[in-house]
C-alpha cells in the first residue's frame, strides 16, 4: 500500500474514532498507520488466518481510552480497507478478522489493572457511548449466551430479524434458523466454537424472520471470555446477503441453462452424467437419445432466423411436456440439437419408448404467428453402464447414431442396444 493511501485511510479511522478521544492521543496517527497494514496483511494473507486481527484489537486497547465502542466505530472502515484489497472472499475474511479484533480488544481490557475508584463515571459514559453507536451501526450485531440464548441486539439485526429488539432479548437463535440449516449451526458454533471455548466461525445460512419470510445472511460469530467476572458469551456480526445470494443462484443457472428454450445446456447436461457414474452400480446402464431437427436451415431460410428462433422455443417446450411422465433430463446443445438423458435403471424397453415420444411429439405442426411449419426428429440412442463410460464418449455414441438415422432418411430412429 503507497504512503498516500495509508495515509487516507489513518485520516478516516482518526476520524471515526473521535468520538472516543482520539483527538488527545497526538501518537495514535502513526499507531493507526501500523494497524491499517496489519489489518490488511491480515485480509490477504495465504494462508488466511483471522486470528491475526485480536493482535490488531490488543493494540486499539493499549492506544486509546478503553471504550467498548472502539470496535464498532472501527468496524465500517476497516470493512471498506478489506473490500479493497480485491480479493473475492474480502467480506468473508474482513468478519473474521474483526470478530477477532474485537475479541482481542476485550481480552486487553480483561487482562488491565483495575481502574481507579473514579473510573466508575468513566465506564458509564463509554457505555452510554457504546449504546449510541452499537444502535445506529449499519453491521447487524448480536450477543448470546453460551447457550443460544440472545442477550441484545442492535437496531440492524431486529430489522433483519422483522422484530424489535425487547422482543427478540431471550429468544433462542434457533427460532430465526432455518431448520435444514440448524445441525449445521449446532455443530459448528456449539460442537467447535463453544466446545474450545475460544475462535471465530463463518456461517452463511437461511434466516426465518417472525412474519415467515425467508432471508439469507451471513455471520462470524466469536466466542468471548468474559470479564471482571462476567459470564463468557457469544458475539455475532453479520449483513443480510439474500441479493447476493439471488444474484449467484441466477447466474448459476444462467450457466447451466440454455437462454433460449430455457433447458438444461451442455454443462449441466455432463455434471448429471458424472453425478450419475458417481452414484451408479457396476452393472447400471443409463440411456441417451440424441435429437435433431430435420431439414432445419429450411425453416431459417424461408421464415428467417427470428421465426426459427420461435420454432425451437417452441420446440423445447412441447418436447418437455411430451417427457413429462418419463423420469428423464430434456437439454439443448445447441442449434436444433436436444439431448434426452435418462438416469439408471434404463433397459431396451424404456429407452425405445422415451426415442419414441420424441419422434411423436411433432407429429402436430408448429405454429409461428400465421405458418404452420410441419417438423420431425431424427433420434440416435444409445444404452451404456453409465459407471464404466466417460460422459463424452456417451455422448459421442449417441452422437454417431443420430448421425446414421439422418443418412438413412429422416423420421428415424437408430437405436444401440446396450
Amino acid at each position: 500500500m503507497d504512503e498516500q493511501r495509508r495515509s487516507e485511510w489513518v485520516a478516516q479511522w482518526h476520524d471515526a474514532l473521535g468520538v472516543v478521544g482520539a483527538a488527545a492521543r497526538p501518537q495514535l496517527p502513526m499507531v493507526l498507520g501500523r494497524l491499517v497494514d496489519e489489518f490488511a496483511e491480515a485480509v490477504d494473507a495465504d494462508p488466511f488466518d483471522s486470528s491475526a486481527g485480536a493482535g490488531v484489537g490488543r493494540a486499539l486497547a493499549r492506544a486509546l481510552p478503553w471504550d467498548p465502542a472502539v470496535p464498532v466505530l472501527s468496524a465500517p472502515l476497516l470493512a471498506r480497507l478489506a473490500a479493497a484489497t480485491g480479493r473475492r472472499d474480502a467480506a468473508a475474511r474482513a468478519a473474521g478478522v474483526l470478530a477477532a479484533l474485537a475479541q482481542g480488544y476485550q481480552q486487553a481490557r480483561a487482562a488491565a489493572p483495575p481502574d481507579s475508584a473514579g473510573a466508575t463515571e468513566a465506564d458509564r459514559a463509554a457505555a452510554d457511548r457504546f449504546r449510541v453507536v452499537f444502535d445506529n451501526t449499519a453491521v447487524a450485531i448480536g450477543i448470546a449466551d453460551t447457550r443460544g440464548v440472545l442477550i441484545d441486539a442492535n437496531q440492524c439485526l431486529a430489522a433483519m430479524l422483522g422484530a424489535p429488539v425487547e422482543t427478540l432479548r431471550g429468544m433462542p437463535v434457533d427460532q430465526f434458523a432455518h431448520p435444514a440449516d440448524l445441525a449445521d449451526i449446532h455443530a459448528r458454533v456449539f460442537g467447535e466454537l463453544v466446545a474450545a471455548r475460544k475462535g471465530s466461525v463463518r456461517i452463511e445460512g437461511r434466516g426465518l424472520a417472525p412474519a415467515g419470510d425467508t432471508r439469507w445472511a451471513a455471520f462470524t460469530v466469536t466466542y468471548v471470555p468474559g470479564g471482571d467476572g462476567q459470564d463468557d458469551y457469544l458475539l455475532a456480526v453479520g449483513e443480510d446477503i439474500t441479493e447476493r445470494r439471488l444474484l449467484q443462484d441466477e447466474l448459476r443457472w444462467q450457466a447451466r441453462h440454455d437462454p433460449l428454450t430455457g433447458l438444461p445446456n451442455r454443462r449441466q447436461l455432463l455434471e448429471l452424467l458424472h453425478a450419475a457414474a458417481d452414484s451408479a452400480t457396476d452393472n447400471a446402464c443409463a440411456g441417451l437419445c440424441f435429437a435433431d431437427l430435420d431439414d432445419f436451415k429450411q425453416v431459417n431460410d424461408t421464415y428467417g432466423h427470428r421465426v426459427g428462433d420461435e420454432v425451437l422455443r417452441a420446440v423445447g417446450a412441447r418436447l418437455r411436456r411430451h417427457l413429462r411422465r418419463h423420469d428423464c433430463t430434456l437439454a439443448r446443445l445447441g442449434g436444433d440439437e436436444f439431448v434426452v438423458f435418462l438416469p439408471p435403471p434404463v433397459d431396451d424397453d424404456r429407452l425405445a419408448a422415451t426415442a419414441a415420444t420424441l419422434r411423436s411429439a411433432l407429429a402436430v405442426p408448429v405454429v409461428i404467428d400465421d405458418h404452420r411449419i410441419v417438423l420431425s426428429l431424427s433420434v440416435g440412442a444409445v444404452l451404456a453402464p453409465v459407471a464404466h463410460t466417460a460422459a463424452d464418449a456417451f455422448l459421442d455414441a449417441a452422437d454417431r447414431r443420430l448421425y446414421l438415422a439422418k443418412t438413412r432418411r429422416r423420421h428415424r430412429l437408430q437405436h444401440a442396444p446396450n
